[in-house]
């Protein structure tokens, strides 16, 4: 129960921030907005400011701004009311308005990926940079788990008894290790707020070269440095997301038409709401930057050149701009109408799927 609440929540945000973008948009070139709605009727409430009617409704999957001359089969309006249809805008103002949706979503993620790093969100470094070497994973059966050492504790150095080195690298740490194959080790660490020295011998065979423990080991940076930086690690996060989920849905279409791709790979609302569940349990910041690559996934989904999404209306007035005209509202009707039922017939199968890997 608690996870279906906690996605909708999350799913209620995204949306939010979505259709928001088209609202303020559509309002800077002064196209009217005749509702504002959060979920899909029926309608629980709402309230009407200025031209616009503001509507909670009971099915919490999604939402929509209700655009005055969105649909294309409505004839533009004589004398005032003409100046605030959308079909009377330049074609830019018209693909700006399309695209804002996409654009709001990407400018969230970045908000939640900042709030992820100031919140605590570990910011992992190269293995030869300088920071927190914190082990991330202990090998079964290995001299390190015959010690104690746990995941998560962070190593502050490592004395052989005729010399140590205080470690701040994670290269470092395994060269010293390495080089005393068979000796006997202290490793000093810190595990919550107390630190202990662990005794451990290095033996071979666990890595190719020298000696090892059995430990798998990231370098964090510090919170100041994460706080200082934050700005730009956010920038970077969200750009590199948007380039990683394009690559991803391009890779997936073009497999796809190859008959490599596997549907399998795809997650519904009932994945999704497991995964955000699983996240919200790691944490505040895990749940944020999870949340910002959803919102992110969103985004590219919905600039995709397809009937019914946001892409495919903006394609729709790219070749009305390069036709100078407009194109057949029936035709625009029904290629969006297509375009939604294909969506939810694959939503729906896509959600039996999910539902089946539960049982």
């Amino acid at each position: 129960m608690a996870t279906t609440i906690i996605f909708l929540l999350a799913l209620t945000a995204l949306v939010f921030a979505h259709e928001l973008g088209h609202f303020l948009v559509a309002r800077f070139f002064k196209v009217r907005v005749d509702e504002f709605a959060i979920g899909f009727p029926p309608r629980l409430f709402s309230w009407k400011r200025g031209q616009t009617e503001y509507t909670f409704n009971l099915l919490p999957i999604g939402g929509y701004v209700k655009i005055f001359g969105e649909d294309p089969e409505d004839t533009p309006p004589e004398g005032e009311a003409k100046r605030e249809h959308f079909a009377s805008k330049p074609r830019y103002a018209q693909a700006l308005i399309l695209v804002a949706g996409v654009t709001f979503n990407i400018i969230f993620a970045y908000l939640l990926f900042l709030g992820a790093l100031t919140t605590g969100l570990p910011l992992p470094l190269p293995a030869d940079k300088p920071g927190a070497v914190t082990i991330n994973s202990v090998l079964p059966d290995s001299p390190a788990e015959t010690a104690g050492f746990m995941t998560g504790d962070v190593i502050l150095s490592v004395n052989s008894g005729e010399g140590s080195v205080e470690t701040n690298k994670v290269t470092d740490f395994q060269a010293f290790v390495s080089g005393n194959e068979g000796g006997s080790l202290k490793v000093k660490i810190r595990r919550g707020g107390e630190e202990k020295e662990i005794p451990v011998t290095p033996i071979a065979g666990i890595v190719e070269n020298g000696g090892a423990i059995g430990i798998g080991l990231s370098a964090y940076a510090s919170r100041a440095e994460v706080l200082k930086s934050a700005p730009i690690t956010a920038f970077r996060m969200t750009y590199n997301s948007v380039k990683g989920v394009t690559l991803g849905f391009y890779n997936f279409i073009i497999g796809a038409f190859k008959g490599e791709s596997n549907i399998k790979d795809v997650a519904g609302p009932v994945g999704i709401a497991g995964m955000v569940g699983s996240a919200a349990k790691e944490g505040l910041p895990y749940f944020l930057s999870f949340l910002a690559y959803i919102s992110i996934n969103l985004a590219v989904i919905n600039i995709l050149p397809f009937p019914a999404l946001d892409g495919g209306r903006l394609l729709f007035v790219g070749i009305e701009g390069a036709l100078g005209r407009n194109l057949p509202a029936r035709f625009q009707r029904y290629t969006n109408a297509v375009g939604f039922v294909l969506l939810i017939l694959l939503m729906i199968f896509i959600t039996y799927r999910d539902i089946l890997k539960l049982f």
